[in-house]
């Protein structure tokens, strides 16, 4: 297949190893061969974020990352949760919330910075009835990156259950939940773990998990007790997986532990570095503080000038296999640019070349 550069956060440029994974015999989902790969899947999983399954479980969903994200909210919710947004995939959280008449307090913080977690300590110092809080750890956004390490600090100190939207940051971004300890972790298969879309999970305490079973159920395909259960008994997801779309993760898991997550980590910042100077450079400016940023993300400001068009911007190099994203911010115009997925230097310093080229056709100085 050809290979596109694609440049949005997901679903990301895979290896051609990963896309002919999918081409495999037809096998029924309930044969225990399925199920092996299933388990391996799983149990690599959890190994990703140097977890342990005597501690933690994993449960996966047919679906993108925000089925898991409302499996979790629908299925350990029974009372009052703490939303920590800034971004638009907070809000998402909040609409999830709201369609299901979950109670729920909300901070809000600027979208160009990461959550202040002195006001949440002090917000939670003065609530008695908040048992849960949710973040997003990687708020693509705007490509913030909100502190895991304070986040998790505040069960110590409140006792809470943190959920916490690892979507964007899981395989790209170093976790170790023996250091950093969520109750539940949310991510999908088409993001940093570098594999298809079609599948996401729940990465679970186990001790967390139990305390939900005799909850009451908000969702019947989304109950996340339930899934776990029927997985741990036969070995199968309740519904049909996406078959394909499970080889492709296992040899995407594979190709993840060949790489190692400190030198996956290592070739995001190479890219991200070439992208921000290679940017600035043309002169473009960025939206947040270079200390904020993620080193998967850059949110770009659409530049002043009236022959600069995202549309048209983004087509011409739409027809040289690369893809730019749009932004999502209502009171800025900006477009992002992310550089995870099998990328590297080459890539990155490829684009700002086709990048400027552009710039010339289209007679946009900066």
């Amino acid at each position: 297949p050809k290979r596109n550069i694609l440049l949005n956060p997901g679903p990301v440029t895979t290896t051609q190893k990963v896309k002919l994974a999918q081409i495999v015999p037809d096998i029924c989902p309930r044969e225990e061969e399925f199920s092996d790969l299933m388990e391996s899947v799983n149990q690599d999983l959890i190994k990703v974020i140097n977890g342990s399954e005597k501690t933690h479980c994993n449960v996966m969903f047919s679906g993108s990352g925000t089925a898991s994200v409302e499996a979790v909210l629908t299925s350990c919710i029974n009372s009052k949760i703490l939303l920590l947004i800034n971004g638009s995939y907070g809000i998402r959280m909040k609409e999830i919330l709201k369609t299901h008449g979950k109670p729920m307090e909300v901070l809000e913080f600027r979208n160009d910075k990461p959550i202040d977690f002195e006001v949440v300590n002090n917000f939670l110092e003065n609530s008695k009835y908040v048992k849960y809080v949710a973040m997003v750890h990687h708020e693509t956004t705007t490509g913030v990156l909100n502190s895991i390490h304070n986040f998790s600090k505040i069960r110590e100190r409140f006792g809470v259950t943190l959920i916490l939207d690892a979507i964007s940051s899981y395989g790209g971004i170093p976790i170790n939940i023996k250091k950093t300890p969520i109750q539940f972790l949310i991510s999908s298969s088409n993001k940093c773990i570098q594999a298809l879309p079609g599948l996401s999970f729940v990465l679970c305490e186990r001790k967390a998990l139990k305390e939900i079973s005799k909850l009451p159920t908000h969702s019947y395909y989304l109950n996340l007790y339930d899934q776990y259960r029927f997985f741990k008994k036969y070995r199968q997801m309740r519904f049909t997986p996406p078959v394909q779309v499970f080889y492709a993760l296992r040899t995407a898991i594979n190709e993840y532990f060949e790489e190692g997550i400190l030198q996956r980590y290592a070739r995001y910042t190479k890219n991200w570095e070439i992208l921000r100077s290679g940017l600035i450079k043309l002169g473009f400016t960025l939206l947040l503080e270079e200390k904020d940023e993620s080193h998967i993300l850059l949110s770009v400001k659409e530049p002043d000038n009236p022959n600069f068009k995202f549309e048209i911007v983004h087509d011409e190099l739409y027809k040289k296999g690369i893809t730019i994203y749009p932004g999502k911010l209502s009171n800025e115009n900006t477009f992002r640019i992310a550089n995870i997925g099998d990328l590297d230097s080459i890539d990155m310093e490829n684009f700002i070349y086709e990048l400027k080229n552009v710039l010339n056709k289209l007679s946009i100085k900066l």
